[in-house]
């Protein structure tokens, strides 16, 4: 969070100082190689932090073979990039950032963020990643001035990922563990073939909401467009807590599923009710409050786009829950249930958006968007069997159900403002989660047992009942 919220500054401030078409420029080169680092990584970081947490002696192992894959990938993209930015219709500054983007590929193949997930030694991700915001932060203010300054902007970005890399081979050197690099093409090919089908996932992903953007600018312009990239906007930030959990969380699971099937079916089923209270009450309060916040943030001409918000915003939700079985799977090596999921999920949110953008414009879109989330997460679950699948999904009805009552009720306080029914929902919730006995002292005073717990026996504490 903390780290975000530098990254907004610095977004910010480099928007004011190198003007919209500098600030354009550096976006466009962004967009280009975030697709080339997810091909650099592949899901490999994914797969080589499952293998580590489920087998902790194997991790030296795990730190040569997969940085050296990462490594050679990496530096085989670099020419891809240089390419991109000789023949894409982009303008020259754009292309000169994206060249020195490129030429940094290497570099981000040495980051060691998942080693420190693996070892469920959270703080160390958390210190690394705040001292990279705080050192872009503080590059950016000292350098970048005019937007003659536009092509310092890269090569800030490699100065800060270097410091980033050398601080977190600080760190894992007090873990126990040293980068080292070696290739042996049969043990890549093994790992290839688990990492792929999440790296398809996570392009499909990418593509089908991107799609969205692109229907609605077809068929409704620019305005619409804005419209709905505000509420997918507010929608991420207010989801942001859930992709925190799951980072602390997965590593856990994977390492109960490994140890015990029935302890990890009891982390699932836990997770599950969790999640589903907090996410239920994210969707039902931003829902009361969509038009506030719009308004608050963007401005009075981008309230049309509250339904919008209210529905992403229920995608949100039904994502936060879902995630559980994605966890899941890729910590029984069940990697293609995912790509299927995904795939299936994209073509609905095609069919979905096509045929209702053209009469709800963002309204439709945002529906395309929650019947992929719906597709995605039933295709997910199905394959279970009843105690880790559908019967533990019941855990999420009682607060869904208490959710809609809350925000059915304080809706009634709509006519004195957004914030008093956001508030209203938000207090109605919290006492149904209490009368309902979803939420009880006992949880909270399990949680916070867990979070006095370091290292590997936060993930017994979670599980224990109570």
């Amino acid at each position: 969070m903390g780290s975000q919220a530098m990254t907004f500054l610095t977004n910010a401030y480099l928007a004011r100082r190198i003007a919209p078409a500098g600030f354009g420029a550096v976006g466009l080169a962004q967009s280009i190689v975030s697709y080339l680092g997810l091909v650099s990584d592949s899901g490999l970081s994914l797969i080589a932090l499952r293998d580590g947490a489920q087998d902790p002696s194997r991790l030296d192992d795990l730190i040569r073979s997969i940085t050296g894959l990462r490594l050679a990938l990496s530096c085989a993209l670099v020419p891809v990039g240089l390419l991109a930015a000789q023949f894409l219709p982009f303008s020259e500054p754009s292309r000169n950032v994206l060249r020195v983007f490129a030429l940094s590929l290497p570099l981000q193949a040495l980051a060691v963020d998942w080693v420190f997930r693996a070892l469920q030694r959270m703080h160390y991700a958390a210190i690394t990643q705040l001292a990279t915001a705080a050192l872009t932060l503080l590059l950016t203010v000292v350098f970048v001035h005019h937007p003659r300054h536009l092509e310092r902007v890269p090569w800030l970005g490699v100065a800060t990922g270097a410091a980033a890399v050398a601080l977190s081979l600080n760190l894992l050197g007090r873990t126990g563990h040293r980068l080292s690099v070696s290739f042996r093409w049969n043990r890549s090919k093994r790992y290839l073939a688990q990492s792929l089908p999440l790296c398809a996932a996570s392009f499909a992903i990418t593509l089908y909401i991107q799609a969205n953007f692109l229907i609605l600018g077809k068929v409704h312009g620019d305005a619409e467009v804005g419209m709905y990239a505000a509420a997918s906007k507010i929608a991420a930030v207010v989801f942001t807590i859930t992709s925190l959990y799951f980072s602390a969380m997965a590593p856990a699971l994977m390492e109960l599923s490994a140890r015990s099937s029935r302890d990890a079916a009891r982390l699932l089923a836990e997770s599950v009710r969790v999640t589903a209270a907090g996410a239920c009450g994210l969707v039902a309060i931003g829902a009361a409050g969509s038009g506030s916040i719009l308004r608050w943030v963007f401005g009075a001409p981008f309230l049309p786009a509250s339904n919008a918000l209210a529905i992403l915003l229920c995608s949100g939700g039904v994502v936060a829950v879902t995630s559980n079985w994605g966890q899941l799977a890729i910590a029984c090596h069940r990697e293609r249930l995912l790509l299927w999921a995904t795939a299936l999920g994209g073509c609905a949110n095609l069919m979905v958006c096509a045929a209702l953008v053209g009469r709800y414009a963002s309204l439709g879109a945002a529906i395309g968007n929650l019947a992929a989330e719906v597709v995605v997460g039933a295709v997910v679950i199905a394959p279970w069997p009843r105690e880790v699948g559908l019967g533990t999904l019941r855990a999420s009805l009682k607060p869904a159900l208490v959710a809609a009552v809350a925000l059915c009720l304080g809706c009634g306080l709509a006519p004195l403002g957004g914030l008093w029914g956001a508030s209203a929902v938000a207090c109605l919730y919290g006492a149904g989660l209490w009368a309902t006995r979803t939420v009880t002292s006992k949880d909270i005073s399990r949680v916070c047992s867990a979070l006095r717990v370091p290292g590997p026996e936060r993930c017994e504490a979670l599980s224990a009942q109570p």
